[in-house]
Protein backbone atom coordinates (compact mmCIF):
# COMPACT_ATOMS: atom_id res chain seq x y z
CA UNK A 1 0.00 0.00 0.00
CA UNK A 2 1.23 3.56 -0.74
CA UNK A 3 1.68 6.45 1.87
CA UNK A 4 2.02 9.82 2.54
CA UNK A 5 5.07 11.08 3.62
CA UNK A 6 5.55 11.75 7.30
CA UNK A 7 6.50 14.92 6.82
CA UNK A 8 2.67 15.94 6.22
CA UNK A 9 2.03 14.59 9.61
CA UNK A 10 5.10 16.67 11.04
CA UNK A 11 3.44 19.67 12.88
CA UNK A 12 5.84 23.21 12.49
CA UNK A 13 7.29 24.08 16.12
CA UNK A 14 3.83 26.73 16.95
CA UNK A 15 5.60 28.69 19.36
CA UNK A 16 7.62 30.62 16.79
CA UNK A 17 11.26 33.06 17.90
CA UNK A 18 11.19 34.71 21.38
CA UNK A 19 11.13 38.23 19.87
CA UNK A 20 11.79 40.10 22.94
CA UNK A 21 12.10 39.65 27.55
CA UNK A 22 11.51 42.38 29.17
CA UNK A 23 11.60 43.16 33.02
CA UNK A 24 9.28 45.94 35.05
CA UNK A 25 8.51 46.43 38.33
CA UNK A 26 6.45 48.99 40.29
CA UNK A 27 8.15 52.13 41.07
CA UNK A 28 6.68 54.40 44.43
CA UNK A 29 7.06 57.66 42.51
CA UNK A 30 6.23 56.63 38.61
CA UNK A 31 3.97 53.21 39.10
CA UNK A 32 4.92 50.69 36.69
CA UNK A 33 7.34 50.93 34.74
CA UNK A 34 10.19 48.91 32.45
CA UNK A 35 13.84 48.38 34.18
CA UNK A 36 15.46 46.40 31.66
CA UNK A 37 14.47 45.23 28.18
CA UNK A 38 16.21 43.26 25.17
CA UNK A 39 16.63 44.05 22.41
CA UNK A 40 16.83 47.64 24.21
CA UNK A 41 13.99 50.03 23.42
CA UNK A 42 11.67 46.77 21.92
CA UNK A 43 8.21 48.10 23.56
CA UNK A 44 7.85 51.72 23.67
CA UNK A 45 6.59 53.67 27.13
CA UNK A 46 3.35 54.13 25.55
CA UNK A 47 2.80 50.56 24.62
CA UNK A 48 3.86 49.36 27.76
CA UNK A 49 1.58 52.34 29.76
CA UNK A 50 -1.40 51.19 27.92
CA UNK A 51 -0.91 47.52 29.17
CA UNK A 52 0.44 48.13 32.15
CA UNK A 53 -2.39 46.82 34.31
CA UNK A 54 -1.94 43.31 32.67
CA UNK A 55 1.76 43.69 33.71
CA UNK A 56 1.78 44.73 37.37
CA UNK A 57 -1.31 43.56 38.11
CA UNK A 58 -3.09 43.10 41.13
CA UNK A 59 -3.21 40.44 44.08
CA UNK A 60 -5.58 38.23 42.46
CA UNK A 61 -2.76 37.33 39.56
CA UNK A 62 0.04 37.08 41.57
CA UNK A 63 1.56 33.66 40.46
CA UNK A 64 0.22 33.06 37.29
CA UNK A 65 0.83 33.44 33.58
CA UNK A 66 -0.80 36.33 32.15
CA UNK A 67 -1.17 36.85 28.36
CA UNK A 68 -1.89 40.42 26.48
CA UNK A 69 -2.38 40.99 22.92
CA UNK A 70 -1.38 44.40 21.65
CA UNK A 71 -0.93 45.01 17.74
CA UNK A 72 0.94 42.20 16.69
CA UNK A 73 2.50 41.20 19.81
CA UNK A 74 1.76 38.89 23.04
CA UNK A 75 2.99 39.64 25.60
CA UNK A 76 3.34 37.01 28.40
CA UNK A 77 3.82 37.29 32.01
CA UNK A 78 4.14 36.17 35.37
CA UNK A 79 3.46 39.13 38.19
CA UNK A 80 5.28 38.37 41.81
CA UNK A 81 5.08 39.97 44.99
CA UNK A 82 7.43 39.96 47.65
CA UNK A 83 6.44 40.88 51.14
CA UNK A 84 9.08 42.60 52.87
CA UNK A 85 9.62 45.48 55.22
CA UNK A 86 12.39 46.49 54.26
CA UNK A 87 10.67 47.99 50.72
CA UNK A 88 8.97 51.03 51.11
CA UNK A 89 5.14 50.05 51.04
CA UNK A 90 6.20 46.71 52.25
CA UNK A 91 6.08 45.03 49.18
CA UNK A 92 7.89 44.63 45.97
CA UNK A 93 5.88 44.03 42.57
CA UNK A 94 7.93 42.42 39.39
CA UNK A 95 7.20 40.90 36.20
CA UNK A 96 9.66 39.37 33.70
CA UNK A 97 7.61 38.72 30.42
CA UNK A 98 8.32 36.94 27.20
CA UNK A 99 7.46 39.04 24.17
CA UNK A 100 6.08 36.60 20.73
CA UNK A 101 4.29 36.66 17.98
CA UNK A 102 0.59 37.28 18.51
CA UNK A 103 -0.14 34.05 16.11
CA UNK A 104 2.57 31.58 17.87
CA UNK A 105 1.87 29.39 20.62
CA UNK A 106 2.57 30.48 23.97
CA UNK A 107 2.26 27.40 26.05
CA UNK A 108 6.04 25.83 25.16
CA UNK A 109 7.67 29.08 26.78
CA UNK A 110 5.40 29.37 29.96
CA UNK A 111 7.41 26.84 31.62
CA UNK A 112 10.90 28.71 31.27
CA UNK A 113 8.87 31.72 31.97
CA UNK A 114 7.77 30.34 35.43
CA UNK A 115 11.00 29.42 36.19
CA UNK A 116 12.99 32.70 35.34
CA UNK A 117 10.81 34.57 37.48
CA UNK A 118 11.02 31.85 40.21
CA UNK A 119 14.77 32.58 39.71
CA UNK A 120 14.71 36.41 40.20
CA UNK A 121 12.40 36.21 43.18
CA UNK A 122 15.36 33.49 44.99
CA UNK A 123 17.76 35.86 43.67
CA UNK A 124 15.91 39.51 45.13
CA UNK A 125 15.07 37.48 48.35
CA UNK A 126 19.30 36.53 48.94
CA UNK A 127 20.87 39.25 47.50
CA UNK A 128 18.32 41.64 46.44
CA UNK A 129 19.16 40.81 42.88
CA UNK A 130 16.91 42.88 40.56
CA UNK A 131 15.77 46.07 42.67
CA UNK A 132 19.14 47.82 43.17
CA UNK A 133 19.94 49.68 40.58
CA UNK A 134 24.03 48.66 40.52
CA UNK A 135 22.84 45.13 39.73
CA UNK A 136 20.55 45.89 37.52
CA UNK A 137 23.19 45.65 34.30
CA UNK A 138 23.71 41.79 35.38
CA UNK A 139 19.94 41.30 34.90
CA UNK A 140 20.34 42.90 31.30
CA UNK A 141 23.38 40.86 30.50
CA UNK A 142 21.43 37.76 32.23
CA UNK A 143 17.79 38.63 29.70
CA UNK A 144 19.91 38.60 26.47
CA UNK A 145 21.75 35.37 27.28
CA UNK A 146 18.37 33.71 27.36
CA UNK A 147 16.92 35.18 24.24
CA UNK A 148 19.42 34.60 21.98
CA UNK A 149 20.21 30.92 22.97
CA UNK A 150 16.64 30.06 23.58
CA UNK A 151 16.99 31.36 20.19
CA UNK A 152 19.40 29.56 18.70
CA UNK A 153 20.00 26.48 20.25
CA UNK A 154 16.39 26.20 22.12
CA UNK A 155 18.36 25.90 25.52
CA UNK A 156 20.35 28.20 27.80
CA UNK A 157 22.74 27.12 30.78
CA UNK A 158 23.58 30.45 33.08
CA UNK A 159 26.09 30.52 36.26
CA UNK A 160 24.14 33.14 38.45
CA UNK A 161 26.79 33.06 41.01
CA UNK A 162 28.70 30.64 43.36
CA UNK A 163 25.54 28.92 44.18
CA UNK A 164 22.67 29.19 41.81
CA UNK A 165 22.58 27.95 38.31
CA UNK A 166 20.12 28.91 35.44
CA UNK A 167 19.27 25.61 33.00
CA UNK A 168 16.33 26.26 30.40
CA UNK A 169 15.16 24.28 27.88
CA UNK A 170 12.42 25.06 25.14
CA UNK A 171 10.40 21.98 25.10
CA UNK A 172 7.57 20.87 22.15
CA UNK A 173 4.27 20.72 23.64
CA UNK A 174 2.56 17.83 22.60
CA UNK A 175 -1.01 18.34 22.33
CA UNK A 176 -3.35 16.06 23.40
CA UNK A 177 -4.43 13.83 20.52
CA UNK A 178 -8.32 14.09 19.13
CA UNK A 179 -10.86 11.33 20.29
CA UNK A 180 -11.59 9.16 17.67
CA UNK A 181 -14.92 8.49 16.41
CA UNK A 182 -16.57 5.44 14.96
CA UNK A 183 -16.66 6.75 11.65
CA UNK A 184 -13.36 7.75 11.02
CA UNK A 185 -10.73 6.43 8.85
CA UNK A 186 -7.25 5.69 9.39
CA UNK A 187 -4.63 6.41 6.64
CA UNK A 188 -1.07 5.39 7.18
CA UNK A 189 1.44 8.27 7.10
CA UNK A 190 4.46 6.39 6.84
CA UNK A 191 5.12 3.06 5.63
CA UNK A 192 3.39 0.18 7.45
CA UNK A 193 6.05 -2.52 7.13
CA UNK A 194 7.87 -0.02 9.61
CA UNK A 195 5.22 -0.40 12.22
CA UNK A 196 4.90 -4.01 11.94
CA UNK A 197 8.36 -4.51 13.40
CA UNK A 198 8.40 -1.72 16.21
CA UNK A 199 7.62 -3.78 19.31
CA UNK A 200 3.94 -2.53 19.45
CA UNK A 201 1.16 -4.27 22.50
CA UNK A 202 -0.60 -6.53 21.61
CA UNK A 203 -3.85 -4.71 20.64
CA UNK A 204 -2.05 -2.28 17.70
CA UNK A 205 -0.46 -5.56 16.40
CA UNK A 206 -3.67 -7.19 15.90
CA UNK A 207 -5.26 -3.49 14.24
CA UNK A 208 -2.24 -2.80 12.25
CA UNK A 209 -2.76 -5.49 9.73
CA UNK A 210 -6.38 -4.34 9.08
CA UNK A 211 -5.61 -0.39 8.37
CA UNK A 212 -5.78 -0.12 4.64
CA UNK A 213 -6.78 3.62 4.71
CA UNK A 214 -10.72 2.47 3.95
CA UNK A 215 -11.96 0.81 6.74
CA UNK A 216 -13.40 2.99 9.57
CA UNK A 217 -12.79 2.31 13.25
CA UNK A 218 -16.13 0.24 13.89
CA UNK A 219 -15.57 -1.67 11.00
CA UNK A 220 -11.58 -2.54 12.02
CA UNK A 221 -12.84 -3.61 15.41
CA UNK A 222 -15.45 -5.92 13.46
CA UNK A 223 -12.75 -7.21 11.01
CA UNK A 224 -10.12 -7.71 13.91
CA UNK A 225 -12.64 -9.35 16.45
CA UNK A 226 -11.81 -6.63 19.01
CA UNK A 227 -13.99 -4.11 21.22
CA UNK A 228 -14.35 -0.97 19.59
CA UNK A 229 -13.35 1.20 22.54
CA UNK A 230 -10.22 -0.40 22.36
CA UNK A 231 -9.43 -0.23 18.41
CA UNK A 232 -10.24 3.42 19.19
CA UNK A 233 -7.53 3.93 21.87
CA UNK A 234 -5.10 1.86 19.80
CA UNK A 235 -5.89 4.56 17.24
CA UNK A 236 -5.54 7.18 19.10
CA UNK A 237 -2.25 6.48 20.31
CA UNK A 238 -0.92 6.18 16.48
CA UNK A 239 -2.45 9.22 15.77
CA UNK A 240 -0.08 10.79 18.81
CA UNK A 241 3.01 9.27 17.13
CA UNK A 242 2.03 10.66 13.76
CA UNK A 243 1.84 7.51 12.42
CA UNK A 244 -1.45 7.44 11.18
CA UNK A 245 -3.84 10.76 10.50
CA UNK A 246 -7.88 10.50 10.39
CA UNK A 247 -9.74 11.39 7.94
CA UNK A 248 -13.60 10.97 6.80
CA UNK A 249 -15.09 7.54 4.88
CA UNK A 250 -14.95 7.75 1.29
CA UNK A 251 -18.09 8.34 -0.33
CA UNK A 252 -18.86 9.49 -4.13
CA UNK A 253 -21.73 12.00 -2.64
CA UNK A 254 -18.99 13.48 -0.38
CA UNK A 255 -18.81 17.33 -1.47
CA UNK A 256 -15.19 18.97 -0.47
CA UNK A 257 -13.92 22.73 -0.54
CA UNK A 258 -11.16 24.67 -0.38
CA UNK A 259 -11.55 28.07 1.54
CA UNK A 260 -10.58 29.92 4.41
CA UNK A 261 -7.66 28.34 6.08
CA UNK A 262 -7.37 25.80 3.85
CA UNK A 263 -7.03 28.73 0.70
CA UNK A 264 -3.40 29.48 2.41
CA UNK A 265 -2.43 25.75 2.33
CA UNK A 266 -3.52 25.45 -0.66
CA UNK A 267 -1.50 28.39 -2.11
CA UNK A 268 1.30 26.61 0.13
CA UNK A 269 1.00 23.30 -1.95
CA UNK A 270 0.69 24.76 -5.52
CA UNK A 271 4.02 26.98 -4.55
CA UNK A 272 6.09 23.75 -3.18
CA UNK A 273 7.25 21.46 -6.35
CA UNK A 274 8.19 18.55 -3.52
CA UNK A 275 4.85 18.42 -2.37
CA UNK A 276 3.32 18.34 -5.83
CA UNK A 277 5.63 15.59 -6.75
CA UNK A 278 4.88 13.98 -4.00
CA UNK A 279 1.29 14.45 -4.50
CA UNK A 280 1.55 12.62 -8.07
CA UNK A 281 3.53 9.84 -6.83
CA UNK A 282 0.93 9.11 -4.51
CA UNK A 283 -2.56 9.88 -6.42
CA UNK A 284 -1.56 8.79 -9.89
CA UNK A 285 -0.70 5.68 -11.33
CA UNK A 286 1.99 5.15 -13.31
CA UNK A 287 2.06 5.89 -17.08
CA UNK A 288 2.58 2.19 -18.26
CA UNK A 289 0.79 0.42 -15.15
CA UNK A 290 -2.76 -1.30 -16.14
CA UNK A 291 -5.23 -0.87 -13.46
CA UNK A 292 -5.01 -4.38 -11.78
CA UNK A 293 -1.67 -3.22 -10.92
CA UNK A 294 -2.59 0.06 -9.46
CA UNK A 295 -3.81 0.75 -5.94
CA UNK A 296 -7.42 -1.91 -5.91
CA UNK A 297 -10.27 -1.56 -3.27
CA UNK A 298 -10.89 -3.72 -0.79
CA UNK A 299 -13.39 -6.86 -1.34
CA UNK A 300 -16.96 -6.49 0.05
CA UNK A 301 -16.87 -6.45 3.74
CA UNK A 302 -19.78 -8.18 5.17
CA UNK A 303 -21.73 -5.06 6.63
CA UNK A 304 -25.02 -5.18 7.69
CA UNK A 305 -27.28 -4.51 5.05
CA UNK A 306 -25.89 -1.43 2.73
CA UNK A 307 -27.92 -1.45 -0.13
CA UNK A 308 -28.84 1.52 -3.20
CA UNK A 309 -25.84 3.07 -4.41
CA UNK A 310 -23.33 3.02 -1.36
CA UNK A 311 -23.58 6.93 -1.34
CA UNK A 312 -25.13 7.65 1.82
CA UNK A 313 -23.76 4.64 4.13
CA UNK A 314 -20.44 3.43 5.52
CA UNK A 315 -19.79 0.94 3.24
CA UNK A 316 -16.42 0.10 1.74
CA UNK A 317 -14.64 2.01 -1.25
CA UNK A 318 -15.55 -1.31 -3.49
CA UNK A 319 -19.48 -0.95 -2.36
CA UNK A 320 -19.47 3.02 -3.07
CA UNK A 321 -20.19 3.35 -7.22
CA UNK A 322 -22.13 5.47 -8.52
CA UNK A 323 -24.01 4.06 -11.31
CA UNK A 324 -26.29 6.25 -12.22
CA UNK A 325 -23.34 9.16 -12.53
CA UNK A 326 -20.92 6.58 -14.29
CA UNK A 327 -20.42 3.21 -15.90
CA UNK A 328 -20.64 0.01 -13.23
CA UNK A 329 -17.15 -0.64 -14.25
CA UNK A 330 -15.68 2.69 -13.25
CA UNK A 331 -14.96 2.30 -9.49
CA UNK A 332 -13.08 4.59 -6.82
CA UNK A 333 -10.20 5.20 -9.37
CA UNK A 334 -12.20 7.47 -10.89
CA UNK A 335 -12.48 5.28 -14.47
CA UNK A 336 -11.42 2.33 -15.62
CA UNK A 337 -8.72 2.51 -18.29
CA UNK A 338 -9.41 1.39 -22.00
CA UNK A 339 -7.47 -1.76 -23.04
CA UNK A 340 -6.12 -0.34 -26.20
CA UNK A 341 -3.73 2.36 -25.60
CA UNK A 342 -4.82 3.87 -28.66
CA UNK A 343 -8.26 4.64 -27.25
CA UNK A 344 -6.73 6.07 -24.04
CA UNK A 345 -6.25 10.12 -23.83
CA UNK A 346 -3.43 11.44 -22.36
CA UNK A 347 -2.74 11.15 -18.96
CA UNK A 348 -2.48 13.22 -16.24
CA UNK A 349 1.56 14.31 -15.63
CA UNK A 350 1.88 18.29 -15.66
CA UNK A 351 1.51 20.07 -12.00
CA UNK A 352 -1.07 22.07 -13.66
CA UNK A 353 -3.16 19.30 -14.41
CA UNK A 354 -3.19 18.72 -10.67
CA UNK A 355 -4.02 21.55 -9.40
CA UNK A 356 -6.72 21.98 -11.55
CA UNK A 357 -8.18 19.06 -10.46
CA UNK A 358 -8.05 20.37 -6.88
CA UNK A 359 -9.56 23.72 -7.59
CA UNK A 360 -12.76 22.15 -9.56
CA UNK A 361 -13.39 20.77 -5.75
CA UNK A 362 -16.79 23.32 -4.95
CA UNK A 363 -19.83 23.50 -2.34
CA UNK A 364 -22.40 22.39 -4.78
CA UNK A 365 -20.05 19.68 -6.15
CA UNK A 366 -19.96 15.87 -5.38
CA UNK A 367 -16.90 13.87 -6.21
CA UNK A 368 -19.09 12.30 -8.47
CA UNK A 369 -19.92 15.40 -10.63
CA UNK A 370 -16.29 15.90 -10.24
CA UNK A 371 -15.19 12.86 -11.75
CA UNK A 372 -18.49 12.73 -14.20
CA UNK A 373 -16.77 16.22 -15.56
CA UNK A 374 -13.49 15.70 -16.11
CA UNK A 375 -13.63 11.21 -16.90
CA UNK A 376 -10.06 12.26 -19.11
CA UNK A 377 -8.10 13.44 -16.25
CA UNK A 378 -9.19 10.56 -13.89
CA UNK A 379 -8.42 7.94 -15.72
CA UNK A 380 -4.89 8.17 -14.18
CA UNK A 381 -6.07 8.98 -10.67
CA UNK A 382 -7.20 7.37 -8.04
CA UNK A 383 -10.08 9.24 -6.33
CA UNK A 384 -9.97 7.94 -2.88
CA UNK A 385 -6.26 9.04 -2.79
CA UNK A 386 -6.49 12.54 -4.81
CA UNK A 387 -8.99 13.18 -1.67
CA UNK A 388 -6.82 11.90 0.98
CA UNK A 389 -4.00 13.42 0.38
CA UNK A 390 -5.82 17.07 0.19
CA UNK A 391 -7.56 16.50 3.14
CA UNK A 392 -4.20 15.14 5.45
CA UNK A 393 -2.18 18.37 4.05
CA UNK A 394 -5.24 20.56 5.18
CA UNK A 395 -6.03 22.25 1.57
CA UNK A 396 -9.37 20.07 1.52
CA UNK A 397 -12.20 20.64 3.69
CA UNK A 398 -15.64 17.93 3.90
CA UNK A 399 -18.93 19.49 3.70
CA UNK A 400 -20.54 17.23 6.10
CA UNK A 401 -24.31 17.01 6.42
CA UNK A 402 -26.37 16.93 9.63
CA UNK A 403 -29.50 15.33 9.80
CA UNK A 404 -32.08 17.01 11.34
CA UNK A 405 -35.47 15.58 12.79
CA UNK A 406 -38.65 17.52 12.79
CA UNK A 407 -41.44 16.51 14.54
CA UNK A 408 -45.28 16.96 12.93
CA UNK A 409 -47.05 19.99 13.91
CA UNK A 410 -49.57 19.15 16.34
CA UNK A 411 -51.75 22.34 15.31
CA UNK A 412 -51.83 21.60 11.62
CA UNK A 413 -50.39 19.12 9.04
CA UNK A 414 -47.75 21.12 7.18
CA UNK A 415 -46.46 19.30 3.84
CA UNK A 416 -42.90 19.19 2.79
CA UNK A 417 -41.89 22.52 1.45
CA UNK A 418 -43.50 24.36 4.64
CA UNK A 419 -41.87 27.12 6.59
CA UNK A 420 -40.91 26.28 10.45
CA UNK A 421 -39.51 28.00 13.08
CA UNK A 422 -38.27 30.96 10.08
CA UNK A 423 -36.80 28.26 7.98
CA UNK A 424 -37.68 26.84 4.80
CA UNK A 425 -37.42 23.52 4.28
CA UNK A 426 -37.22 22.17 0.41
CA UNK A 427 -36.66 18.89 -0.95
CA UNK A 428 -35.39 17.63 2.32
CA UNK A 429 -32.81 20.65 2.69
CA UNK A 430 -32.82 23.29 5.36
CA UNK A 431 -31.80 26.38 3.89
CA UNK A 432 -32.38 30.06 5.02
CA UNK A 433 -35.13 32.05 4.66
CA UNK A 434 -35.82 35.51 5.17
CA UNK A 435 -38.89 35.50 7.19
CA UNK A 436 -38.74 38.69 9.43
CA UNK A 437 -40.87 40.01 11.01
CA UNK A 438 -43.39 38.44 8.13
CA UNK A 439 -41.83 35.29 9.66
CA UNK A 440 -42.54 35.82 13.19
CA UNK A 441 -46.39 36.78 12.32
CA UNK A 442 -46.52 33.49 9.75
CA UNK A 443 -45.84 30.90 13.28
CA UNK A 444 -47.58 33.48 15.95
CA UNK A 445 -50.54 32.42 13.48
CA UNK A 446 -50.25 29.20 13.14
CA UNK A 447 -49.76 28.52 17.35
CA UNK A 448 -53.02 30.58 18.07
CA UNK A 449 -55.14 27.58 17.17
CA UNK A 450 -58.49 27.41 19.65
CA UNK A 451 -58.03 25.16 22.58
CA UNK A 452 -61.43 23.77 21.94
CA UNK A 453 -60.39 22.29 18.60
CA UNK A 454 -57.44 20.43 19.98
CA UNK A 455 -59.91 19.05 22.85
CA UNK A 456 -62.07 17.78 19.71
CA UNK A 457 -59.23 15.99 18.19
CA UNK A 458 -58.16 14.58 21.76
CA UNK A 459 -59.51 10.96 21.56
CA UNK A 460 -59.27 10.91 17.79
CA UNK A 461 -55.28 11.22 18.07
CA UNK A 462 -55.41 8.56 21.15
CA UNK A 463 -57.51 5.49 18.44
CA UNK A 464 -54.96 6.66 15.91
CA UNK A 465 -51.74 6.39 18.24
CA UNK A 466 -52.50 3.31 18.89
CA UNK A 467 -53.71 2.03 15.77
CA UNK A 468 -50.37 3.44 15.00
CA UNK A 469 -48.53 1.08 17.82
CA UNK A 470 -49.71 -1.97 16.74
CA UNK A 471 -48.60 -1.40 13.48
CA UNK A 472 -45.10 0.00 14.29
CA UNK A 473 -42.49 -1.58 12.03
CA UNK A 474 -39.53 -0.80 13.84
CA UNK A 475 -39.48 -0.78 18.12
CA UNK A 476 -40.18 2.82 19.22
CA UNK A 477 -37.04 2.10 21.72
CA UNK A 478 -34.80 2.35 17.78
CA UNK A 479 -37.09 5.17 16.55
CA UNK A 480 -36.60 7.34 19.81
CA UNK A 481 -32.63 7.04 19.18
CA UNK A 482 -32.61 7.86 15.70
CA UNK A 483 -34.76 10.79 16.56
CA UNK A 484 -32.51 11.85 19.21
CA UNK A 485 -29.06 11.51 16.94
CA UNK A 486 -30.99 13.24 14.10
CA UNK A 487 -30.42 16.20 16.32
CA UNK A 488 -28.19 18.63 13.83
CA UNK A 489 -24.90 17.82 15.77
CA UNK A 490 -23.44 14.63 14.47
CA UNK A 491 -23.23 13.88 10.71
CA UNK A 492 -24.49 11.71 8.54
CA UNK A 493 -21.23 9.02 8.64
CA UNK A 494 -22.06 8.96 12.81
CA UNK A 495 -25.36 8.40 12.49
CA UNK A 496 -24.82 5.77 9.87
CA UNK A 497 -22.20 3.65 11.87
CA UNK A 498 -23.92 4.14 15.11
CA UNK A 499 -26.81 2.03 13.34
CA UNK A 500 -24.94 0.39 10.80
CA UNK A 501 -27.84 1.32 8.52
CA UNK A 502 -28.00 3.36 5.34
CA UNK A 503 -29.36 6.78 5.33
CA UNK A 504 -32.56 5.95 3.61
CA UNK A 505 -33.68 3.36 6.35
CA UNK A 506 -32.42 5.81 9.53
CA UNK A 507 -35.05 8.38 7.74
CA UNK A 508 -37.59 5.71 7.47
CA UNK A 509 -37.65 4.65 11.09
CA UNK A 510 -37.61 8.15 12.46
CA UNK A 511 -40.61 9.39 10.51
CA UNK A 512 -42.19 5.81 11.17
CA UNK A 513 -43.84 6.72 14.72
CA UNK A 514 -45.03 10.10 14.42
CA UNK A 515 -44.33 11.56 10.99
CA UNK A 516 -42.59 14.67 10.21
CA UNK A 517 -39.65 15.83 8.39
CA UNK A 518 -36.46 14.86 8.00
CA UNK A 519 -34.01 18.04 6.81
CA UNK A 520 -29.98 17.80 6.09
CA UNK A 521 -27.80 21.10 7.38
CA UNK A 522 -24.62 21.59 5.08
CA UNK A 523 -21.65 22.88 7.02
Amino acid sequence: MGKISHGTAEKEDAAGPLLAIIYSDFDNTIGPTIRCQTPDGFLSQEVFDSISDYVITGRQLYGKTVAVTVSDLQIVGFPLCIENEKYPRNTFLFNVCFVLDARSDPAPYEPILRKVALTLYSLEEDREFISRPETRWQLHRMLHRILEDLNARKECLLILDDANLLSLKLVHVVQEPPVVGDHQVPVFLRDAAVLKNLDWDLALRQIIPHIDGIKYAKRLAMDAEMDVDCVKAALRTLVHYDFIALVDIFKFSNVYVISGTEATAFREFVDSPAMLEECRKFVCYPPACPSSQALQPCAPTSAPVMTSHGTDSPTSASQSVVEDRMGAGERMTGGARPEKEDEASPLLTSDEDLINLYRAFGPHLTLADIISARKQKMRAVDARRLVTFGVVYGFLRRVHRYPVYLPASKESNQPPGSIRNGQCVQDGTLGSWGGGKNGTKLISQRSSISHKEDAGKTVNNKSNEHQQRSTQKYPLSLVKQVQSVFDGTRTLDEACVKFMRPFEELKDIALSSEGGEVVILYK
